[in-house]
């Protein structure tokens, strides 16, 4: 699709390398292609390939080519390309920024409920409430944010709460590879939690389409459920 001119698809292309889902993870060309949809006017790739730019996301520390790209996204209108502009440059102006955050959290923006959240819980411009951080957290993983999802399964179990931290932890595993699958499969299996396990050996067998990975997902299963006289799968007692 991408040598045929479909602009959209060098930002799907570009998802599956940032996140090495069908091929081996390459930041590099993930940045190229998000430049590419960016080039064609497509918003999400301009966030994006801002994204990989800013080091706030952890790969390439060059601000001013963040800015650059959320900058032409914000002028299409992304509330999220406003938001991390106001991230990116908060310390210029925080009350004015902070402000800005919070407007733009309220208006469904999860970037913006995650840079609010992570003001809250240092206490940077704003008096610390870690209740409130969570609170922002969950909005922001809610609207899509994974970097948002990754601090709740931190907090979650830093105070113990198991709950959460299972319900957040999946969440963060949307795109990856089959190898990864498995990985957090055998994690979860050597750590007793079999019914998560079987889901990811399953998805990572399904994903791989490999016979062997197949087996071991339906082993895996089989260690926690039981087929009825009809098919239909049930937990074992």
């Amino acid at each position: 699709a991408v040598n045929d001119g479909i602009d959209e698809a060098n930002y799907y292309a570009a998802l599956c390398f940032e996140f090495g889902m069908g091929v081996d993870q390459d930041l590099d060309k993930a940045l190229m292609l998000y430049g590419f949809a960016a080039d064609a006017d497509y918003v999400p790739g301009m966030i994006k390939a801002g994204q990989l730019n800013d080091s706030y996301y952890g790969y390439k520390d060059n601000k001013d080519r963040a800015i650059e790209f959320y900058e032409r996204a914000a002028k299409k209108g992304s509330l999220d390309a406003q938001a991390e502009l106001a991230r990116i440059r908060f310390n210029e102006d925080k009350k004015s920024n902070f402000d800005t955050l919070k407007d733009l959290a309220s208006r469904g923006s999860a970037t913006a409920s995650e840079a609010v959240a992570h003001l809250y819980e240092d206490g940077e411009n704003v008096n610390q409430d870690k209740t409130k951080a969570l609170q922002f957290y969950i909005k922001a993983a809610d609207n899509g944010s994974l970097k948002a999802a990754r601090e709740i399964v931190r907090v979650a179990s830093e105070n113990g709460d198991k709950a959460l931290e299972i319900k957040y932890a999946d969440k963060i595993y949307a795109f990856r590879s089959p190898n990864e699958y498995f990985a957090r499969a055998k994690k979860l299996f050597d750590d007793g939690e079999g019914e998560r396990a079987a889901f990811w050996y399953s998805l990572g067998g399904l994903s791989a389409k490999k016979e062997t990975n197949m087996q071991r997902a339906e082993e895996i299963i089989k260690t926690r459920f039981e087929k009825n006289a009809k098919g239909e799968w049930s937990k074992k007692n």
